[in-house]
């Protein structure tokens, strides 16, 4: 018997203040699938568990449409399952008869031992309060479990069942000094005329009312049951004990449906779902031992909804930022740079991590080979997430693959080897994982069969990381080197079903030139490109954007002013390609500093930064909680008030006043070319030495910085 589990989970979605997810495990080499339901916006640890076994012909979708449990779940703070059965037995049958041969059809109390155990390592249970109800086959199949896992089952309810397969082997098990009490609460209609009413008579009679007395007996030394003991529950509903709690003792109970077939019992003022609960809760096991989810570490406060991003507080956050070539500066891995591009206001900063790259130490600038370790892994996120910019982390090596399949699955294995792996865990809260860069050299556009190896190669490498424990949004970049938008277009819904936590955010590298010998696009194009995007229900970030590309030795310019208007529009991030160096030896033309300085803006940098109206250091805005610690208490107006600045007058001749409700840093003053003409760390600004025209001024708060239009008169 071969037993091996592989999590393969395909999708998950937060309703209001719930969780649904459908999955799959591999089960004695077959996947088996089931869904799962549990209270809040992701899965509280200690959860005690129901599973909800589906009846002969059923679904787990289906039963959990009709059951109930969901809702009484959700009052009462537990875990429902759903497993499916598979088909080979027939649609929806169950493998129910015990009879020990494990192999003798499809394993079934094999799978859902494994699916206990999936559940534990995933989502930290509480295994010593695990319940199983089913329904008619379901039912059939919990009295099995009953016998074949009572070391993991605390309690069971079946509906409309019974029990059956090699009586000799069932006995044995039954009479075995080795068996273990389990509480059982079967319900059943006394008409059923599918299952037989285990009591037609509603007489005691000795060894009759099976499977009740089959478990009573070893249970309480009870062959049936006394009429004097049995009560209404309510009306037409009669609760049959057979055993009761005791020291010695565990509760056996027959719940009598008066009149009542073979479906889920329906009677007034009998909430089946909640007897079952209210069944289950007193019981519980005491040695099934503890689960620890794989998951430690922190977990990521970003999630997605819909179109956008957000934070834990509920605030949307529109990532807008820079690339940042840290791992060719050899002299501190680029920290000096995060410092710099922090001043800009941006919220973000994409991080290059190689498992071998070319740093060009000097004096000699040539190329020498060195991994991204831990630690400069650990110095760069801490960088970012200390000058209040959420990091976003790409794997370089596979830019421009010819083999996406092979290349994404060994950057996902990359990101978890152990070291790794530890560093990303320990700084989730505001990470943000960007698989490879640009991982397709695809033909453009791209062709039905490479969009479909791209989007399988995907998948498999967004499983690695969740099965991993990684809870961070995880960025999948477009193909043929990033830049076609048509492989989310086509494919961006099923990627988002795909993953686990549904949290993924697609970038697409803007790197659409009118002209020059490769991918070209008109304005008219351009428009249509990003409003196809726009209808795509997930977060669209322009993960490099650039004024040019390089095309060999040609500098071909890009229309990305009109590119920014557009992600105003449409409410996309982007990231700018990118910042220069503080250390000397390295120039491109796609630089938009002269130094790696804030201070050296390029003519294109201060446009990205400053002057369009969609510039970062007037419209990024940082996550309060990521600068603050908490969320904010403020109501969206109050926010809005407290974080924007107001100078007056405006225009001004020979000064000004800027005022702001939180603590003014200092101002600097930009003329219309982008050079600092002033600096003041006082509200009243002079500038009777400045001419007349118009300025802006840049405010940096505790909130990051924001930049407003003034004239002088």
């Amino acid at each position: 018997m071969k037993k091996t589990i592989t999590i393969v989970v395909l999708l998950i979605s937060f309703l209001g203040y719930c969780t649904d997810i459908n999955g799959s495990i591999i089960s004695n080499s077959v996947t088996r699938t089931f869904s799962l339901f549990a209270p809040g916006s992701a899965v509280a640890a200690n959860l005690p568990v129901v599973i909800a076994l589906h009846g002969d012909g059923g679904t787990g979708a289906g039963f959990k449409a009709y059951s109930g449990l969901d809702a009484v779940a959700t009052a009462n703070n537990f875990m429902v399952v759903y497993p499916n059965s598979l088909s080979t037995l027939g649609n929806g049958i169950w493998n129910k008869p015990i009879n020990g041969d494990l192999n003798d059809g499809p394993n079934d109390v094999l799978f859902i031992a494994d699916l206990i155990e999936h559940l534990c390592q995933t989502y930290a249970i509480n295994r010593n309060k695990i319940y199983v109800t089913g329904h008619s086959g379901g039912a059939f199949l919990a009295y099995n479990l009953a016998l074949s896992l009572p070391d993991k089952i605390a309690a069971i309810a079946p509906v409309a069942g019974n029990m059956y397969g090699d009586n000799t082997y069932i006995n044995n098990k039954l009479q075995s000094s080795n068996f273990i009490k389990i509480p059982i609460y079967h319900i059943h209609g006394d008409a059923d005329n599918v299952v037989s009413y285990p009591d037609p008579n509603h007489v005691p009679n000795a060894w009759s009312e099976y499977p009740l007395t089959a478990f009573s007996y070893p249970t309480c030394a009870s062959s049936t049951y006394s009429v004097a003991n049995v009560v209404d529950i309510v009306a037409g509903v009669k609760k049959i004990p057979f055993c009761t709690n005791s020291a010695t003792s565990k509760e056996i109970s027959l719940i009598r449906i008066v009149g009542g077939g073979h479906g889920w019992p329906n009677v007034m003022g009998f909430n089946a779902a909640q007897k079952i609960w209210e069944f289950f809760v007193p019981h519980q096991l005491n040695s099934a031992g503890t689960c620890s989810s794989s998951n430690t570490g922190q977990t990521s406060l970003l999630q997605v909804d819909g179109k956008f991003l957000k934070d834990d507080c509920g605030e949307t956050i529109v990532l807008k930022g820079f690339n940042h070539g840290n791992i060719y500066d050899v002299s501190d891995f680029g920290v000096g740079e995060a410092a710099q591009i922090a001043q800009t206001g941006a919220n973000a900063m994409r991080i290059v991590v190689d498992r071998e790259y070319c740093t060009f130490p000097p004096p000699n600038y040539s190329c020498v080979e060195v991994p991204t370790t831990a630690a400069q892994l650990t110095t760069m996120i801490q960088a970012s997430l200390n000058n209040n910019m959420i990091p976003i982390l790409e794997l370089h090596d596979f830019t421009g693959s010819s083999n996406p399949t092979a290349d994404l699955a060994t950057a996902a294995s990359w990101w978890i080897q152990p070291s790794i792996l530890e560093v990303l865990k320990a700084n989730q809260n505001y990470l943000i994982l960007n698989i490879a860069n640009e991982p397709s050299n695809s033909n453009y556009p791209p062709s039905a069969t490479e969009q479909t190896a791209y989007y399988s190669a995907n998948v498999n490498a967004i499983t690695i990381l969740r099965n991993a424990g990684l809870t961070c949004p995880i960025m999948i970049d477009g193909m043929h080197w990033g830049k076609d938008h048509l492989f989310f277009v086509n494919h961006g819904a099923a990627l988002m079903a795909a993953d686990p936590l549904h949290k993924l955010i697609f970038s697409v590298h803007t790197y659409w030139a009118a002209g020059g010998n490769a991918v070209q696009v008109s304005d008219t194009q351009m428009t249509n490109y990003m409003a196809q995007l726009a209808a795509i229900n997930a977060p669209i970030v322009l993960g490099e954007i650039a004024h040019d590309e390089t095309q060999g030795s040609n500098i071909v310019p890009i229309n990305y002013q009109l590119l920014l208007t557009l992600s105003a529009n449409h409410n996309f991030g982007y990231l700018i390609w990118w910042w220069g160096r503080i250390e000397a030896g390295s120039i491109s033309p796609l630089y938009i500093t002269t130094n790696g300085l804030f201070s050296g803006l390029t003519s294109h940098g201060n446009v990205f930064v400053n002057t369009h109206p969609n510039a970062i250091a007037t419209t990024a805005t940082r996550p309060y909680k990521l600068v603050n610690g908490e969320c904010n208490t403020l109501n969206v107006d109050d926010f809005n008030s407290k974080s924007k600045a107001i100078i007056y007058p405006n225009p001004f001749d020979d000064s000004f006043i800027v005022s702001n409700k939180s603590p003014i840093f200092k101002i600097e003053l930009y003329d219309i070319l982008g050079h600092k003409v002033l600096e003041s760390k006082d509200e009243y600004v002079s500038t009777q030495n400045l001419s007349t025209g118009i300025y802006f001024a840049k405010v940096y708060t505790d909130r990051g910085a924001e930049t407003i239009k003034i004239i002088k008169k």
